[in-house]
């Protein structure tokens, strides 16, 4: 362990030691949410601009943001824990690729052993995506998704569970017995959605006004379809599938790029390739 490893284990452990007001962004507000983004655009410009070619880019970030929160500085325009720790997680993971990658790893299960591995499968992956691993950002993010991002949706505290569920249920759908009349009319939700959603077209909404009923549909065919066609219209899951050999960098890619994980999913959009789309190639593994 080198000498910059070092301090920076001391370093967080003294800012850790001081988030003892942590409310978990349960008074957070949007203004506060933009005027942090801010600044970290503005320092991650500069961290940039200086950048160690040894480090990993997260690790540069996660490095100064922590040393500036330790600044006298910071505590003038972040003045409390909750704003210091969003502008930590916001500096160095804005995309929550840590809470998304565990989210999307299945740890729900009864076997120890297996569910051991999982975990340091998960800690491997981050590690090499991020060049280190903070289980203190996993416990903040977890924090922001809940108490922030979900207060801010139609559908409060609807998980990865709740996601799972609505597309485990489809599971076993075929696509290939959908008329031209049900497709007709699931173009139309598409835009009635594209309409009514405006800016909350996240897929906790989504899945919400689904299972609703908000929709004019009938079956559940036409649920997944339309689920499928508004959340992931380029197969971009399909794609990261087939670019990629290794369970763990399907897990992670899907995190960063779409936001989800889910073998189902996955089936589901190899039924509606072939179904609707036979002729597109989706990557150079196409058959």
């Amino acid at each position: 362990m080198g000498r910059a490893d070092i301090d920076i284990i001391t370093a967080k452990q003294s800012l850790y030691s001081r988030c003892n007001n942590f409310k978990k962004f349960t008074e957070i507000t949007e203004e506060d949410i933009e005027r942090i983004k801010k600044m970290v655009e503005i320092r991650n410009n500069t961290v940039l601009d200086d950048q160690n070619k040894y480090l990993k880019p997260e690790y540069e970030k996660y490095i100064s943001a922590i040393n500036y929160l330790l600044s006298g500085k910071a505590h003038l325009k972040l003045p409390n824990t909750d704003e210091q720790l969003l502008f930590l997680i916001l500096t160095v993971d804005p995309n929550l690729t840590i809470f998304n990658t565990y989210a999307n790893t299945n740890l729900q299960l009864n076997n120890e052993i297996i569910r051991q591995r999982k975990m340091d499968a998960f800690y491997s992956t981050i590690r090499e995506a991020f060049g280190f691993y903070d289980p203190n950002l996993l416990t903040i993010e977890k924090a922001y998704v809940n108490n922030y991002l979900c207060r801010n949706s139609l559908l409060p505290k609807l998980n990865k569970e709740c996601k799972k569920e609505f597309i485990a249920k489809h599971a076993n759908i075929s696509f290939e017995n959908i008329t031209d009349e049900q497709l007709d009319n699931v173009k139309k939700c598409i835009e009635y959605w594209e309409i009514s959603a405006r800016d909350s077209k996240d897929i906790n909404t989504l899945i919400y006004n689904i299972e609703a009923g908000k929709f004019n549909i009938h079956t559940p065919e036409e649920e997944i379809l339309l689920f499928i066609m508004i959340f992931d219209p380029e197969l971009e899951l399909l794609k990261i599938y087939e670019e990629e050999s290794k369970k763990d960098k399907i897990i992670l890619r899907a995190s960063i790029e779409i936001g989800i994980y889910d073998e189902n999913l996955i089936t589901l959009e190899k039924k509606y390739k072939s179904r609707f789309l036979p002729d597109k190639k989706i990557s150079d593994w196409s058959i």
